[in-house]
């Protein structure tokens, strides 16, 4: 039993599969295709837009103003956003040529400063992008939200002739939202009115399948980084017989980590609070790993010298 035993582990063949092999391996296949499932349908829903809020149609007469978001930078702290103007009612509008009847002139106010955007009258509305900070903190990837207002009012100007504009009154504007954000869940709580002026809170929080993507490579990251450093203690310990290639597939892991770090959506700078908590001290053990593994090679093979010497 023993030498059968000795003589399997030294030329391994492959075994077939007993019935409970076969339930476990179905099981395991089944689990896979549902959570792949699971994911692809949840990342399929995810990136829409959520609005509190917002005109109602038909609106009343005013400047209407829909909020795209186009793109984070989490790493800057900056939200892009498209906003497409348009006017509403006879009072604003001519009917028959969709121009202004008006100078008008509409200001977005953000944390980054006012941009005003004029537009003569007979002319039409266009579309504006604008960049807004976003309140967050990176460093909590890939739980962290951002949040962003902004402030946009219009009126109706006239230009003096020394080139100055003249402020005739307000024009009522209502807000509301459009689009989507892929990889986040955007938020938006805007007034259900045309107003003088439009106050809009914007919220970005990470989707879930971003959050459990990055979550997965940080286990992976993990397990590889545990298993060399299990493999390493075996070898050192005298329990295992140190390979070559260990040192090979240790000095191989030892790059593959930062890459998989890399990897990660939308990956933080250095320093984030995945670096202090979990990668700094993967790479170590990894490192670990592979210090053992050099120092247990270098002693086996000056134990083979040894040997070599003391036959001669």
């Amino acid at each position: 039993m023993t030498k059968s035993r000795e003589e399997w582990l030294l030329h391994p063949q492959p075994r077939p599969l007993s019935r409970s092999g076969w339930r476990a391996t179905i099981i395991a296949v089944i689990i896979i295709v549902a959570a792949i499932l699971a994911i692809s349908i949840a990342y399929e829903n995810e990136g829409d837009l959520n609005t509190t809020g917002g005109l109602e149609r038909p609106a009343s007469p005013g400047i209407s103003v829909t909020i795209q978001p186009l793109s984070l930078e989490a790493a800057n702290n900056m939200l892009t956003a498209r906003l497409v103007f348009s006017a509403v009612g006879p009072d604003f509008v001519d009917v028959e040529s969709d121009t202004l009847r008006q100078n008008t002139r509409i200001t977005v106010a953000t944390t980054e400063g006012n941009q005003e955007f004029y537009y003569p009258q007979g002319s039409h509305l266009g579309a504006a992008q604008v960049v807004l900070g976003a309140d967050g903190s990176v460093s909590s990837y890939p739980f962290d939200t951002y949040e962003a207002d902004l402030y946009v009012r219009a009126e109706s100007v006239q230009r003096e002739t020394g080139g100055a504009w003249t402020v005739i009154g307000p024009i009522p504007v209502g807000t509301e939202g459009g689009g989507g954000l892929s990889g986040w869940d955007v938020s938006m709580q805007m007034p259900t009115d045309m107003e003088d002026g439009s106050q809009v809170s914007m919220r970005v929080v990470r989707a879930f399948s971003t959050k459990l993507f990055a979550i997965v490579l940080l286990i992976t990251m993990t397990a590889l980084a545990v298993v060399a450093l299990f493999i390493a203690l075996l070898v050192s310990s005298g329990r295992r017989r140190m390979e070559v290639a260990l040192l090979g597939w240790l000095g191989s892991l030892l790059f593959a980590l930062p890459l998989l770090r890399n990897s990660l959506p939308n990956a933080p700078p250095i320093g984030a609070s995945i670096d202090i908590l979990l990668f700094l001290w993967v790479l170590l053990a990894a490192m670990a790993a592979m210090i053992l593994s050099a120092i247990t090679w270098t002693r086996a093979k000056k134990a083979e010298l040894n040997a070599l010497r003391d036959d001669n």
